[in-house]
């Protein structure tokens, strides 16, 4: 299960972009049994409906921007 909170901050492209680079190390492979993650899966992560999403995020990005987003009366 996938979740975001795109409803308030905007498309979360970069949230997948991250996730698709995302590696298991050979160790973790070995002592916790996790899958490699193979080119085959990557693609499975691909958007299908929309191959030119945009890269905008939206709302504050970190806490200084998130208390000024909250005096400015969010």
């Amino acid at each position: 299960m996938w979740g975001t909170d795109s409803i308030w901050y905007g498309s979360p492209q970069d949230q997948i972009q991250a996730f698709r680079t995302f590696r298991i190390s050979q160790a973790f492979q070995e002592r916790f049994g996790y899958p490699e993650i193979t080119p085959e899966l990557r693609r499975k992560l691909a958007y299908m409906n929309n191959p030119q999403p945009h890269f905008k995020t939206y709302g504050p990005k970190n806490r200084r921007e998130f208390l000024n987003f909250l005096k400015l009366g969010g």
